[in-house]
């Protein structure tokens, strides 16, 4: 099988508790939540990565940041960014390298509908919705991320599993944070 695949199996339970927590955004109030939600969990998240000494496997891949555009977004709607209350510690080893990004690079996969829903409430690449613009624009690096995970010569699915379920978890808590406020 393939180590997407395991992947997926071993965090399908977090993926969907996260999904189920994003919900549908039918409102502008609602997409106000999604996009803090997101902004306080992708933002300590793009630290940490930038900050990182990658892993050789990796070699000149890198993940598509958009912190900066969610922080675009946010002032579009003069929104505060919301406080991450979790503690955001994680292991440079590359299985939880790997377990992260696979969060992070597979959000581009629901970004896609998740454009359309902004698409309908008015918002665009230049407004309201850039994150989704470069998340969107950038299908080859999901299948580049691929293609390292694949060809790495050592992979041990749980640990990169344990990270992917922390990093949905972080997720959780960040968009459960918003909900709250």
């Amino acid at each position: 099988m393939d180590r997407r695949f395991k992947l997926r199996e071993k965090t399908s339970q977090s993926h969907a508790a996260l999904e189920g927590l994003i919900g549908a955004f039918d409102t502008i109030g609602d997409y106000h939540r999604y996009l803090r939600g997101m902004h306080s969990f992708r933002i300590p998240l793009e630290a940490w990565l930038s900050s990182l000494t990658w892993p050789p496997v990796f070699g000149n891949w890198r993940p598509v940041m958009i912190g900066a555009a969610l922080s675009a977004d946010l002032a579009d709607f003069s929104l505060q960014p919301h406080s991450m209350m979790d503690d955001f510690t994680l292991s440079p080893d590359p299985d939880s390298v790997f377990g992260t990004l696979y969060v992070l690079e597979g959000s581009m996969l629901g970004a896609k509908l998740l454009s359309n829903r902004a698409r309908q409430l008015g918002l665009s690449e230049s407004f309201g919705a850039r994150h989704l613009g470069l998340q969107t624009s950038t299908p080859a690096n999901w299948q580049m991320f691929l293609a390292v995970l694949e060809d790495s010569a050592q992979f041990n699915v749980d640990d990169a599993s344990h990270a992917a379920n922390r990093a949905f978890h972080v997720a959780r808590s960040a968009f459960s944070n918003t909900m709250e406020a």
